[in-house]
């Protein structure tokens, strides 16, 4: 019945589509360190910096800076490398990288100031974190372990009250067969040297998650409350990771211009999201040419077609994959915000926000 249920919404998104619709460039009086995160909200877009330990505000029509907001320090409303997690009702999602901790500050779009409204401790290194609402959240940790069965889990629904639901053991979060330190065969999975990045996101009816080297997601039916199979069908563009044990040699010898040699070969998802009737997918692709990450974007069907697929223009990385990309889903309006970084004749850094417009 689920299966013809998902076929049957899967038609009605043939049309599916990514357009672009918007670009300011963000106040160049502005110096970032290391933006880390992004939240919209109505029009004023959010921004992080993990080196500088403040929260921007910029307008989202002209760019302009209109508040920052903390400062390095463990003291109230002080920051070690905060990163925005996401945004909802005016709440913004900040986990605190250096102490492991989730902060939560209700932002006035009117007065333009943020205030702190409460924290919640997940357990385990928070890497990416959704606001379910009604006091719940969707959080990815690298490993957080459960002391019932003693097994490590990569997500979990967590409450304000405490509460919480572990959904995915990380070994069956990578897709295939696992080993933390490594197999005896030449594709097995060492989990200690293969990219951390994971993300989650959902809507409606679904959890879903990503690991980075695997294009397929794993998805929750959140009423059945049980785990859903979907094989994405990708475009020859995406480069499925393989030869893991020359990643595992490089990072073994220490050598991360290898390490990020070997990485150059394949693509790696670092983004994702649930629309009404679509999976939204952000992947990047190295370019020895141009000697930068590229970003593409594909929406599927929830059949696991390819329905769209775009080169994220003027969103790019530098070198080494070490921050990922800087996105956004803003789930009301169906909009994908990325934050792009270029330089000027000048030499001087520039940012600025785009958005993206998914059509189902």
């Amino acid at each position: 019945m689920l299966f013809l249920l998902v076929l049957s919404l899967a038609s009605f998104v043939s049309g599916a589509k990514l357009t672009r619709t918007h670009r300011v460039t963000l106040d160049e009086g502005v110096l970032f360190k290391a933006p880390s995160g992004i939240a919209v909200y109505k029009n004023k877009v959010l921004v992080s910096d993990i080196s500088r330990c403040i929260l921007f505000a910029f307008s989202l029509d002209s760019g302009r800076l209109l508040t920052e907001f903390g400062r390095e320090g463990i003291g109230p409303n002080e920051f070690t490398m905060p990163n925005i997690r996401d945004m909802a009702d005016g709440v913004i999602a900040v986990t605190n990288l250096g102490i492991s901790k989730n902060y939560f500050y209700s932002f006035n779009d009117k007065s333009n100031k943020f205030s702190f409204h409460h924290r919640n401790n997940s357990g385990g290194t928070v890497v990416d974190l959704k606001i379910l609402g009604r006091g719940e959240y969707l959080v990815n940790t690298l490993s957080d372990v459960n002391k019932r069965d003693g097994r490590a889990y990569v997500m979990t629904k967590l409450s304000d009250k405490g509460e919480k639901q572990y959904l995915l053991d990380i070994d069956k979060s990578f897709g295939e067969k696992t080993h933390v330190f490594g197999g005896n065969g030449p594709n097995d999975l060492t989990i200690l040297s293969l990219p951390r990045y994971n993300v989650c996101c959902f809507n409606t009816n679904y959890f879903m998650y990503h690991w980075a080297g695997n294009l397929n997601p794993v998805i929750f039916d959140r009423t059945h409350n049980k785990r859903v199979d979907i094989k994405l069908k990708p475009s020859n563009k995406y480069r499925k990771p393989q030869n893991y044990r020359d990643i595992e040699r490089a990072m073994q010898k220490r050598d991360m211009d290898l390490y990020w040699q070997e990485m150059g070969k394949y693509s790696w998802v670092v983004f994702n999201f649930l629309a009404d009737r679509t999976i939204g997918v952000v992947y990047a692709n190295y370019s020895a040419k141009r000697d930068v990450w590229l970003f593409q974007v594909a929406l599927f069907s929830l059949s696991g077609e390819l329905l769209c697929e775009n080169e994220l223009r003027g969103i790019e990385e530098a070198g080494r994959l070490d921050w990922p990309g800087v996105y956004f889903f803003q789930r009301a309006e169906k909009k994908l915000y990325g934050l792009s970084h270029e330089m000027g004749e000048d030499n001087e850094d520039r940012y600025s926000i785009i958005s993206y417009q998914v059509s189902e």
